[in-house]
C-alpha cells in the first residue's frame, strides 16, 4: 500500500497536505491553499478538486477531506478517481455542511473502469444535484466503500454499480441516508441503485 512519504524536494502545499495527512488531521477545503468559501455564490468546484487532488502521488492515500459548516456550490463533479486503494474521506457537519450543484453529473463522482478497488468514505453531508437527470455519488470500481448519515436530494441518490468484475462496488453499503427525488420529477427518481456486492441498511427514500 503506498504511502504519504515527504521528499526531500517537496515544499509548499504538498508538504502541508502531507504532514496533516501523516498526523492525523483534515484536509479543510476552506483553508489556505485551498480557500472554499461555502457561501452558495461562489463557484467552489476548483476549491474541492485541488483539496481532493492535493497528494500529486495517484497511488497514495487522500486522508480526510473536511466541509466545515457552509454551502458549497460546485459546477461540476468532485471526481476522485486515481488508482488508489485507499480513496478519500469526504466528511462534514451533517445538515449543516451542504454541496450543492446544477448540472446532468454527479456531485461526488468516481466514475472508473478498470482500476485498483478503493475504499472511499461519504459521511456527514447534505448533497444536493437541482438538475433535473443529476446525480448525487457515483461510485464504481470500490472496495468496503460506505456513504453513510448523510441527506441526498437529487434525480439519482447515490449509484454504487457497475460491471463486474472491474467496475464492481465490492462489501460497500449505503447506511442511515435520507434520498429525496425532486419536485415534479420524484415520481422518475431512482433513490440508490446498487450492484449484487453492496448492502442498503436504514435509509429513507422519499
Amino acid at each position: 500500500m503506498a504511502t504519504s512519504s515527504i521528499s526531500n524536494t517537496e515544499t509548499g502545499t504538498s508538504v502541508r497536505a502531507k504532514l496533516n495527512l501523516l498526523v492525523g488531521h483534515p484536509v479543510n477545503v476552506k483553508m489556505s491553499p485551498f480557500n472554499a468559501v461555502g457561501d452558495g455564490i461562489v463557484d467552489d468546484a476548483a476549491a474541492i478538486q485541488a483539496a481532493v487532488d492535493w497528494n500529486s502521488d495517484a497511488s497514495a492515500a487522500k486522508g480526510i477531506i473536511y466541509f466545515p459548516p457552509g454551502t458549497y456550490k460546485v459546477g461540476t463533479s468532485i471526481a476522485f478517481s486515481a488508482n488508489a486503494e485507499i480513496g478519500p474521506i469526504f466528511r462534514g457537519e451533517g445538515l449543516a455542511s451542504l454541496i450543492t450543484g446544477n448540472f446532468a453529473g454527479y456531485i461526488l463522482d468516481r466514475n472508473v473502469s478498470n482500476a485498483v478497488p478503493q475504499l472511499t468514505v461519504i459521511e456527514n453531508l447534505d448533497i444536493k444535484n437541482t438538475h433535473l437527470s443529476g446525480g448525487g455519488v457515483r461510485l464504481r470500481g470500490t472496495d468496503c466503500s460506505e456513504v453513510r448519515n448523510c441527506r441526498i436530494q437529487a434525480h439519482i441518490g447515490v449509484a454504487m454499480s457497475g460491471l463486474p468484475p472491474t467496475d464492481t462496488c465490492f462489501d460497500s453499503s449505503v447506511n442511515n441516508c435520507l434520498i429525496n427525488g425532486l419536485g415534479t420529477e420524484e415520481a422518475g427518481s431512482i433513490g440508490i441503485m446498487v450492484g449484487p456486492e453492496t448492502a442498503v441498511y436504514n435509509c429513507g427514500i422519499v
